[in-house]
C-alpha cells in the first residue's frame, strides 16, 4: 500500500495525534504479526518433532516387523528339524506383526497428516512473513510521513506561537484604547453631569424667578382691578357729583332767572339794566362746593 507523502493537511491528518495513534496501531499490528509468526515457527517445529518421532516409531516398527518375521522362519526350520510344531507361538506372532503393521500404517497416516500440516504452516509462516514485510515496509512509510508532519507541526507551531505574540500585542493596543475610551467616557459623563447640574440650578433658578414674576403679576393684577374698581368709585362719585352741580347750576340759573323777573317787575327794565352784567344778584343760600 502506497502512503501519501504530501506535506499538506488532509482531512485524516488533522492533528499530529492522528499520526501518533497510527503509528502506534501500525506498531502493534507488526508486535502482533511477530508473535504470530514466532507462534507459527514453534508449531512447525512441533510438527517436525513429532514427525521425527512418527519416523523413529515407524523405523522401529519396520526393525520389529524384520526381526519378527526372522524370528518367525526360525521357530519353524526348527520344527522342522525337531519333527515337533508349536501352533502357539506363530498365531502370536502372527498377531503381533498385524498390530505393529496398523500401528505402522496409523503412523504413515499420521505422519502423511503431519507433513501436510507442516505444509500449511510453512505457507502461513510464509503468509505471515509477507505481511510482516509489507507491515514493516509501510511502518518506515508512516514514520517518514509522521516526521515530515511533526516537521509541519514544529513549523505551524512557530507560526501560531508568531500570531499569538501579534495578538497579545493588539490585545494590549485594544485595551490601552479601551481604557482611553473609557476615561473619556467618564470625563465627559462628568462634564455632562455638571453642565447639567448647572441647567438644573438655572431652570430652578428661572423657575424661581417666573414664580416671582407671576406671584408679582398677580399681584400687579389685583392692584390693578382694586385702582380699577376705586377708579370707578370715584368716577361714579365725581359723576354724581357732576350731576349735582348742573342741577345746582340750572337751580341757579332758575332762580336767576326769577330774580331778574322779579327786579324787573318791581323796579322797572330800567333798573334791571343798570346793574352791572358780572354781578349776579344774591342767593338766600349759596350751595356747597363740589
Amino acid at each position: 500500500m502506497m502512503i501519501d507523502d504530501d506535506d499538506g493537511w488532509g482531512d485524516d491528518d488533522a492533528c499530529p495525534l492522528c499520526h501518533a495513534l497510527t503509528s502506534e496501531s501500525t506498531a502493534l499490528r507488526l508486535e502482533n504479526q511477530s508473535l504470530k509468526v514466532q507462534k507459527a515457527r514453534t508449531d512447525a517445529d512441533d510438527y517436525r518433532l513429532q514427525l521425527e518421532r512418527a519416523g523413529q516409531e515407524a523405523e522401529s516398527l519396520r526393525g520389529r516387523g524384520r526381526s519378527c518375521s526372522c524370528g518367525r522362519s526360525r521357530p519353524a526350520s526348527a520344527s522342522r528339524r525337531g519333527g515337533s510344531p508349536s501352533t502357539a507361538e506363530p498365531s502370536e506372532l502372527r498377531l503381533k506383526v498385524e498390530q505393529q503393521g496398523v500401528q505402522l500404517d496409523a503412523s504413515r497416516g499420521k505422519n502423511l497428516a503431519l507433513q501436510e500440516e507442516n505444509k500449511q504452516l510453512q505457507h502461513q509462516v510464509e503468509s505471515l512473513e509477507r505481511k510482516l514485510s509489507e507491515a514493516s515496509a509501510q511502518n518506515r512509510d508512516l514514520v517518514l510521513v509522521v516526521s515530515k508532519r511533526e516537521d509541519a507541526v514544529r513549523e505551524h507551531q512557530l507560526r501560531l506561537e508568531e500570531k499569538s505574540r501579534e495578538c497579545s500585542a493588539l490585545v494590549r493596543q485594544l485595551e490601552e484604547a479601551l481604557d482611553d475610551a473609557r476615561r473619556q467616557v467618564v470625563q465627559t459623563r462628568e462634564r455632562a453631569t455638571s453642565k447639567e447640574r448647572t441647567a438644573q440650578s438655572k431652570v430652578l433658578e428661572l423657575e424661581t424667578q417666573l414664580s416671582r414674576t407671576k406671584t408679582d403679576l398677580n399681584q400687579l393684577r389685583r392692584d390693578k382691578e382694586d385702582a380699577e374698581r376705586r377708579f370707578q368709585s370715584r368716577l361714579q362719585d365725581v359723576r354724581d357729583r357732576l350731576e349735582q352741580s348742573d342741577s345746582t347750576n340750572r337751580s341757579l340759573q332758575s332762580y336767576v332767572q326769577f330774580l331778574k323777573a322779579s327786579y324787573a317787575h318791581v323796579f322797572g327794565d330800567s333798573a334791571l339794566r343798570a346793574l352791572p352784567s358780572h354781578q349776579a344778584p344774591p342767593s338766600p343760600a349759596s350751595p356747597s362746593p363740589v
